[in-house]
């Protein structure tokens, strides 16, 4: 990931040359002992939770925004991944200071990484959850998409319509065949 030596800069304000800040050995996240780095202490964000968690909000976003949640960092398109770190470090000052956006870089490799993770322990089998549709008009699949949460084929439509109208003792059951 590293582009160019760990002693350029920029030039400041004032012309001179700003020195960098160079990304520490070992893993964001991981402890010390197993050679790893608080990713808020290497950025000197210690103790300004603050702005850690606009930085870390501004990451999520742009990365569910910009890239594939599905994939590790490893598994994304290079250029879209170099793009995005280009993107967020020239729209966000703050991130100028870092050499090759290295803090980024290293909060949305771990931000993908457990999503991946996440999704699947919550969904071991994704292709489980593939509906077969062909059987379901545009109308239905307005309804599942638009319904709060019961399921809503059909037949559980009927059977709903069918025991709101079971309260009412006037009727038979054929005066309420459909």
């Amino acid at each position: 990931m590293r582009v160019g030596n760990d002693h350029r800069g920029r030039l400041g304000p004032t012309g001179h040359v700003k020195k960098l800040i160079d990304k520490p050995k070992g893993q964001a996240g991981q402890s010390e002992l197993k050679g790893g780095y608080s990713l808020q202490q290497a950025m000197g964000l210690a103790g300004n939770n603050r702005k850690y968690n606009a930085f870390r909000m501004i990451a999520r976003r742009y990365t569910n925004q910009y890239l594939d949640t599905e994939k590790t960092l490893k598994e994304q398109n290079k250029l879209t991944v170099t793009l995005l770190l280009l993107y967020a470090q020239r729209k966000h000052e703050f991130l100028a200071k870092f050499c090759d956006n290295w803090p980024f870089y290293d909060f949305i490799a771990c931000y993908l990484r457990n999503h991946v993770q996440y999704t699947k322990k919550r969904h071991p089998n994704t292709d489980d959850l593939e509906i077969d549709d062909s059987d379901l008009s545009d109308g239905e699949i307005d309804d599942m998409l638009n319904d709060d949460g019961a399921t809503s084929t059909p037949t559980s439509r009927r059977k709903r319509h069918r025991h709101a109208h079971d309260s009412d003792d006037s009727e038979t059951d054929e005066e309420r065949s459909p």
